[in-house]
């Protein structure tokens, strides 16, 4: 997440308050200021108000625009996915697929491509679709990518259509610890992010902003301040720490601090210090997201209510099903399968967005009777077990997605929509 979404996240709670949906929104979506604002300010009264069935559109997508990648990386889960499922399929979503979504796409401010399964710039039409959903609608645009294919020619092209945002996942400052963590040409992708930094000088942009993302972990963790320093050297606009979650990936061993967490935020402590003694020395503080540490064994305070089911939809990498994307409107549950060469966008609102389903998720997602799967999200308990114990975490998790749909089957009957397919647990797991 860049610099402009913290901004942004800033802003989004002042308009998701009841003051600013009761006064000033309603009178706002009357005046000129264009059809995607119009949108955001709709969702937020229908969101504040609660409403069931709506007639805004999500404002936030994310899209996994392609199930290849072209790297094996240890720390991804591509490998368990690709044992469970022999047979799966590139599923590299065209423009005019994209073009089919029109009546999702013009209503978005923000739309990432994000990988999921696959490395978003392994799809031929990419380009293509930033183009033209650059020139048609104007949408601010996110990248999550290895970096690997980020050439020359790709960040001239990116950098022409006014490409907002690159996140680079890195994790390593060193060509040792990136080939025991991802096993990529470490070189290359070093080289990629200089290049486009020298190309955004060269046409004096600003944009795209440039992130590193950075996982740390017990063989990285040597390389805290190695890792600030690379950024600064590649002139990266920020700094994007997390922790490791150890899952079904290709690492022979739990490399995670989830149970050493004084020693993990430790190190998140001496990556945040080290980022601002060396800006006070350079005089040009790098930004290091979030802004809050991520400590692990800290317990936050319980979760506001949340608005996801209103403003946003996320169609990630479905493998195992050919012209398929998995939809859901969070991390925590997936709710249907969606087959984008079967179903009719034209009908989106009607029977996707204001699906049953998703009619009893926002019925439930902020009330006293809140559904399993939210609760659990929301339970400060479990924001502290996601860190420390990841598995027992997925346990609670599916076990709250299966109470969710037999709460959710008694809610409303579902009616049989062509190209869309119920699924009743996780895929992944």
């Amino acid at each position: 997440m860049g610099i402009r979404k913290e901004a942004l996240k800033t802003i989004d709670r002042i308009i998701s308050s009841k003051e600013f949906t009761s006064t000033l929104a309603p009178v706002l979506q009357y005046l000129p200021i264009g059809q995607i604002k119009k949108n955001i300010i709709k969702n937020k009264i229908e969101s504040i108000q609660g409403c069931r069935i709506v007639s805004s559109s999500p404002y936030r997508a994310i899209i996994n625009t392609s199930n290849t990648c072209n790297y094996r990386c240890k720390i991804c889960e591509i490998h368990f996915l690709h044992k469970k499922y022999p047979v799966h399929y590139p599923n590299a979503i065209d423009l005019m697929a994209f073009k089919n979504m029109n009546q999702i796409l013009e209503n978005l401010y923000l739309l990432e491509f994000f990988g999921n399964v696959g490395e978003p710039l392994t799809n031929p039409d990419f380009v293509n679709i930033v183009r033209y959903i650059k020139q048609r609608f104007g949408t601010r645009l996110f990248l999550n990518t290895n970096g690997s294919l980020l050439n020359s020619s790709m960040a001239s092209s990116l950098i022409t259509e006014k490409f907002d945002e690159i996140l680079i996942s890195l994790h390593a400052a060193s060509e040792e610890t990136y080939s025991k963590l991802i096993g990529g040409d470490f070189k290359r992708v070093v080289d990629n992010i200089a290049t486009i930094s020298a190309i955004k000088k060269q046409y004096r942009e600003k944009k795209p902003e440039i992130g590193i993302a950075f996982a740390l972990n017990q063989i990285n963790e040597r390389e805290v301040e190695d890792i600030v320093c690379l950024a600064y050297k590649l002139k990266a606009n920020y700094l994007q720490v997390s922790h490791y979650y150890h899952g079904l990936n290709g690492m022979e061993k739990d490399i995670s601090f989830m149970n050493m967490s004084p020693c993990g935020n430790y190190k998140v402590n001496a990556i945040y210090d080290f980022a601002k003694f060396i800006g006070h020395l350079k005089r040009k503080e790098l930004t290091v997201l979030p802004k809050k540490r991520p400590y692990l064994d800290e317990e936050e305070p319980e979760t506001p209510n949340c608005y996801a089911p209103w403003n946003t939809i996320k169609m990630d990498g479905c493998i195992e099903y050919q012209n398929s994307h998995y939809i859901s409107v969070c991390n925590r549950i997936t709710l249907f399968r969606l087959d984008y060469t079967e179903f009719d966008f034209n009908g989106f609102h009607e029977t996707l967005w204001n699906h049953p389903y998703l009619q009893y998720m926002r019925a439930t997602v902020n009330s006293k009777e809140q559904n399993p799967i939210c609760r659990l999200c929301k339970n400060p308990e479990n924001h502290k077990l996601r860190n420390t114990d990841n598995v027992e975490y997925r346990r609670r998790r599916d076990e709250a997605m299966q109470q969710f749909w037999e709460l959710a089957e008694s809610y409303l009957k579902a009616p049989e929509i062509k190209g869309i397919h119920i699924i009743k647990q996780n895929p992944y797991t």
